[in-house]
């Protein structure tokens, strides 16, 4: 993270360069460093815009197949594990049905059919 910052600043850092080096040497060591600065930037930029895939967060969206259905909801299987889960579809899911995972509440999630 560190190194980012320093590579980040690293125009700034190279402006007093130019009144101890030639231009002829000083101006495409500072060019490089701006391209190193642009490129760090949008490594950052592209790495901020990845869609998470941990937590909770990483949970929505998530296809699951519906296990079986009881009068407080329905169980499914996400990611290898069992959830209690909360049904928003039309028309009441059977087990094998696929879902997809709209919300996490809590430790339950709230499902409705997949398309």
């Amino acid at each position: 993270m560190w190194l980012m910052v320093v590579v980040m600043l690293l125009p700034i850092e190279l402006i007093p360069m130019f009144s101890v080096v030639p231009l002829r040497v000083a101006i495409p060591i500072y060019l490089a460093g701006l391209v190193a600065a642009l490129a760090c930037h949008h490594l950052m930029l592209a790495a901020k815009r990845k869609r998470v895939l941990t937590g909770s967060e990483g949970m929505v969206g998530s296809p699951a197949v519906v296990l079986f259905r009881g009068e407080e909801g329905v169980e499914v299987r996400c990611h290898g594990e069992r959830w209690s889960a909360e049904w928003s579809g039309p028309e009441a899911p059977r087990p094998g049905d696929r879902v997809t995972v709209v919300a996490v509440r809590g430790l339950r999630l709230l499902v409705h059919p997949s398309p």
